[in-house]
């Protein structure tokens, strides 16, 4: 479990961001107690709190970028197609050997598309400076939890809601159709959070946010399965091949 977290603007930078950002790492310290990263330019600030899994060398700390600088990643999860990943391209230059670096070359080739290619749990940002957006995308199950916040022309997100909270201009109302889910269903249905100026990536979903406003990629959906009939007998028998 590791914690991410940031801003991304599309005016002029907020002057209390990296002051903002610094109580967002510190609130979400108890995800991710063995490293911690922010990096930083004008118009963006990506941190992680870091718990070390997969490679645990100083080399595999997070957040990623790509030898230009221009594409940061940075994820909370476990990617299990890594391997298959890193074959497809062998000649980008990986720093480490972590499960999350291969999205970034992943996503060099195919753009947001590429996330349905990946197999795995997982939440994660990714800041390109080169064409001004920033993505946000999540596992087919949600599994792994993101949140986000519009204020002005600035997008936050973070890993936990509480995260978001630590900005002092956030409002505070309840949102009153979460409200009423949570009384009605114990729980609060995805993108609608108990506060109506946070909203939670669905799962299966990647965003879009630019200086042109924003989008959803829905690149999961359940519904679409095709359902294969099959007898009880046949039904047992693909279970014990999967398994």
């Amino acid at each position: 479990m590791c914690g991410i977290y940031g801003m991304v603007t599309f005016g002029a930078a907020p002057p209390d961001a990296a002051a903002v950002v610094e109580r967002m790492g510190r609130t979400l310290r108890h995800r991710g107690p063995d490293d911690r990263t922010v990096l930083s330019s004008p118009h963006a600030l990506v941190g992680t709190e870091r718990l070390r899994i997969t490679d645990l060398l100083p080399r595999a700390a997070q957040p990623f970028s790509t030898p230009d600088g221009t594409v940061w990643l940075a994820c909370n999860g476990a990617i299990y197609n890594a391997a298959a990943l890193r074959a497809r391209y062998p000649d980008y230059p990986y720093r480490s050997r972590s499960d999350i670096e291969p999205i970034l070359p992943l996503y060099l080739d195919r753009g947001p598309a590429g996330v349905a290619e990946l197999d795995g749990m997982f939440a994660a940002a990714i800041w390109d400076a080169g064409r001004a957006r920033l993505l946000l995308a999540r596992d087919r199950a949600g599994e792994k939890p993101l949140f986000y916040a519009h204020l002005g022309d600035t997008v936050w997100f973070a890993s936990e809601v509480q995260a978001l909270l630590e900005h002092p201009n956030l409002p505070r109302e309840l949102d009153s159709a979460a409200l009423d889910d949570y009384l009605t269903f114990g729980y609060v249905r995805e993108p609608r959070t108990m506060f109506g100026a946070i909203a939670k990536v669905e799962a299966g979903t990647v965003m879009s946010f630019d200086a042109q406003g924003h989008g959803a990629l829905r690149y999961w959906v359940p519904e679409l399965i095709q359902i294969e009939p099959m007898s009880l007998e046949r039904a047992e028998q693909r279970l014990a091949e999967h398994l």
